[in-house]
């Protein structure tokens, strides 16, 4: 069976020498019983892989940000804008329209205090007031929740810190094993299968 072709769902732009380059990261896609996600920084592409399509998306991002730190600690890239932590859920008026039709890119589910939990993750969308982006996500089947950032790849980081803060995960939570356990009482992962996945929305 062919792979799902790629489509980019986040990006973010830093400089290099002078030149503007884009990073793109694109929507999870599974293979072979697990997941894949594609990503490209200038000319490099690489692929991160995972259980389910959250823990796929969120090693790309970890591993963008090692290459991009590395990359700082040779004074060759910076980020063209830095990175704000912790945005604010944004007020009902600048809900976006998405809201109704939301675009889900990754699910996880997690065992948490003896209860199963489905986790979605949609792809980002420009905020009403073209300030920042804006990231829905849901715990099951209650009402999104929407996290902020200044860019894609920063709303969906924010979006899985405040997930993990509801949970009480640690930061890394969507890359922790299948039916690992976290400590006592807290939490377990367990990979959602393809087909809870499709149909979860």
């Amino acid at each position: 069976m062919s792979k799902a072709p790629e489509v980019p769902i986040l990006s973010r732009r830093v400089t290099e020498g002078g030149q503007v380059v884009v990073i793109e990261v694109s929507r999870p896609r599974p293979v072979n019983g697990n997941a894949e996600c594609t990503y490209r920084l200038a000319d490099t592409r690489r692929t991160s892989q995972g259980p389910d399509e959250l823990a796929a998306l969120y090693r790309a991002l970890l591993e963008i940000g090692d290459l991009l730190a590395r990359a700082n600690r040779g004074a060759s890239a910076r980020f063209v804008v830095p990175a704000n932590y912790g945005f604010p859920v944004p007020p009902a008026c600048d809900r976006p329209a998405a809201v109704d039709a939301p675009d889900v890119v990754a699910t996880q589910t997690i065992t948490h205090a003896g209860d199963r939990h489905t986790i979605a993750v949609c792809r980002p969308v420009q905020s009403v007031g073209g300030d920042g982006m804006l990231c829905l996500f849901r715990v099951d089947g209650e009402a999104f929740a929407i996290a902020r950032g200044w860019d894609g790849i920063d709303a969906v980081l924010n979006a899985v810190a405040m997930i993990g803060a509801r949970f009480r995960l640690p930061a890394d939570w969507p890359m922790s094993p299948a039916g690992g356990v976290f400590a006592p009482d807290v939490a377990t992962m367990a990979a959602t299968s393809r087909t809870g996945a499709r149909t979860a929305m």
